[in-house]
């Protein structure tokens, strides 16, 4: 089992929308992963706005904040400077804010980490 995991809003929100292609495979995945499952703020806004049409999901997403089994870790406003830079330095990527955010996480973690991403477009 990993011991400590970034997740990346695609597999967060294939893990709560039963009609996402990749649901099965996201829930199997999260099995494997230790809570708490770390997120930015980013991400969690970009879930809650993407499982909008499912509002028992998006009460699902604040259960799991209640619960431990998601913590939000990493906070734009400690890490502004960071990010900037990095938006800056991989302006032609495309490369999205909470893309951003969670590359500087995970490079701050001390240890083993995880970052589940899957480049899935919904």
């Amino acid at each position: 089992m990993i011991k400590q995991a970034t997740i990346d809003t695609g597999p967060l929100v294939a893990s709560l929308d039963d009609d996402e292609k990749f649901h099965r495979w996201a829930v199997e995945q999260i099995e494997n992963l230790a809570a708490p499952l770390l997120v930015c703020e980013a991400v969690f806004t970009e879930t809650m706005f993407l499982l909008k049409r499912l509002p028992a999901a998006q009460v699902a997403v604040i259960k799991l904040l209640e619960n431990g089994a998601l913590k939000i870790k990493f906070s734009l406003a400690e890490n502004a400077t960071a990010v900037k830079t990095l938006l800056s330095k991989h302006s032609d990527s495309g490369i999205s804010l909470a893309d951003q955010y969670n590359l500087r996480h995970v490079a701050r973690l001390s240890g083993f980490a995880c970052l589940f991403y899957c480049g899935c477009v919904f």
